[in-house]
């Protein structure tokens, strides 16, 4: 519990700009340019289907359609994409970005313990 609860501090430290302070995440690199190009549209033309009481079945804007509610990258039915469905998106983008590291960083230190490590390493 002391390890969960260490690592949801440290990541609400680390992301506090985009959880509360109202920054959107972004990456400053041309090379991570996935979630402002791909992440990001997708997302938001997802949620504004499912708020207009649509599935988000096709993608109409993409080539000439393309299938919207089976691409990976959209990843509509992620448990981590439930921030951007209830949130402002401005905000759901910064929490879904908190649970995936949270996740993470938990889920590696469980490993670590299942691998007979002390609580530090």
């Amino acid at each position: 519990m002391a390890a969960a609860l260490l690592f949801a501090v440290a990541t609400l430290v680390y992301l506090f700009p985009a959880l509360i302070g109202g920054r959107v995440l972004s990456p400053g690199n041309a090379l991570l340019s996935d979630h402002p190009t791909a992440f990001h549209p997708w997302l938001e033309y997802a949620r504004e289907l499912v708020r207009a009481g649509d599935a988000p079945l096709w993608n109409p804007y993409m080539l000439t359609g393309t299938p919207l509610l089976g691409n990976a990258q959209a990843a509509i039915f992620s448990p981590f994409s439930l921030p951007v469905w209830i949130l402002p998106l401005e905000y759901g983008f910064g929490w879904q970005a908190a649970l995936r590291l949270w996740t993470a960083a938990f889920g590696a230190y469980l490993l670590a313990r299942e691998l007979r490590l002390s609580f530090w390493p």
